[in-house]
């Protein structure tokens, strides 16, 4: 191998290594760019006196999902009207939000609110003034690892917190490494050109290289100070969740009325060719309403007729084992819930399924 073909090959890898070192930092600014200007959304309304919340379920879909930020205006009653989404204190739960649209009013005046993705309308309504405001802004995604956090879903979670880190780190490096090629050991004799970078940064002097040394230094560090504080920022900003729930459920659904509250029976799971799963149960009816419990918290609302209902898959990044039951409910404290059945979520950017354990 002569010096000329040496020379061509070890240009070659120097290219290639800028290259890759050029396109991986500039990603991963665009990822902390991207990060920290959510950020700035999701908590700028906070700043305003909005009040900002994270869904933790989908009964709101499609319009919102879980994880997603949204920020309420608060408003007052006479601002109200139908078809707006609503974020108020969950007549159902105490110290529990429910983000939920305004369906319609009563007689009395009183709120009827529904979840998107629910068969029917909310059992409880809501007076206008237990509305804390109006939903004007969503920013998709962002509390997805407020959603993780709640669920124990760990997995995904450190996963997405190694990556930010990681990229955090890369983002401060320069994106073009000063000397890269100069650094490599020239073959046997080797001359460089007249034009060669050395002699020019020789003939601008130590100083100049130091001064664009500095400069590069204060870029990265003003990037990682920007990126550090939107996302330090979002951190300490409060932001409670709203509840909503991720099923769709099958079967006709008639008019609430009083009996005996009685535990569904035969609870059986079925995985689904499209990779979903469906949890069957049995129950003597009486006009009980049913809802889907996930690791005990209501994922859905179900009709008095449902025997089904269809679990699919509700975030982009899952890895977890969760306990599926249903509670038949009459109202109040008037209930009484099923045994359980295990499910496998994996989803990895919205591919994956739902299996029976």
């Amino acid at each position: 191998m002569g010096i000329d073909e040496s020379i061509t090959r070890t240009g070659r890898t120097a290219t290639a290594l800028a290259w890759t070192r050029l396109v991986v930092v500039t990603a991963s600014r665009g990822l902390i760019a991207m990060v920290a200007g959510l950020a700035l959304w999701a908590v700028g309304p906070a700043l305003l006196g909005w009040h900002v919340t994270t869904v933790s379920s989908d009964s709101m879909r499609p319009a919102i999902a879980a994880g997603d930020v949204v920020a309420a205006r608060p408003a007052d009653a006479d601002q109200l009207q139908a078809g707006q989404v609503l974020l108020f204190a969950d007549p159902d739960h105490a110290e529990r939000l429910r983000l939920h649209r305004y369906a319609e009013s009563t007689a009395e005046g009183a709120i009827i609110t529904k979840g998107d993705a629910n068969p029917e309308a909310d059992s409880s309504p809501v007076d206008a003034s237990d509305v804390i405001g109006v939903g004007v802004l969503r920013v998709p995604l962002f509390g997805q690892p407020v959603v993780w956090a709640q669920t124990q879903q760990w997995v995904p979670f450190t996963a997405t917190t190694v990556v930010l880190l990681a990229a955090l780190v890369v983002a401060v490096q320069p994106a073009v490494r000063r000397g890269a090629v100069r650094s490599e050991t020239p073959p046997p004799g080797w001359q460089a050109p007249p034009d060669d970078h050395r002699l020019r940064s020789h003939r601008q002097g130590p100083a100049g290289m130091r001064r664009r040394r500095r400069a590069r230094r204060r870029g990265s560090t003003v990037v990682a100070a920007v990126a550090l504080a939107s996302i330090g920022l979002a951190l300490a900003t409060p932001i409670s969740t709203a509840h909503a729930a991720f099923a769709s459920s099958t079967g006709q659904h008639t008019t609430l009325a009083a009996a005996v509250a009685a535990a569904p029976q035969g609870l059986q799971c079925t995985t689904n060719s499209d990779r979903t799963s469906t949890v069957t149960w049995e129950h003597p009816g009486g006009g009980q309403s049913f809802t889907l419990l996930v690791d005990g918290r209501p994922a859905g609302t179900l009709g008095p007729d449902a025997r089904s209902a269809k679990i699919s898959l509700s975030s982009l990044f899952s890895w977890s084992r969760q306990k599926i039951s249903i509670r038949s409910d009459l109202g109040g404290s008037w209930t009484a819930t099923s045994s359980t059945v295990s499910v496998s979520v994996f989803s990895f950017l919205g591919l994956g399924s739902v299996r029976c354990v």
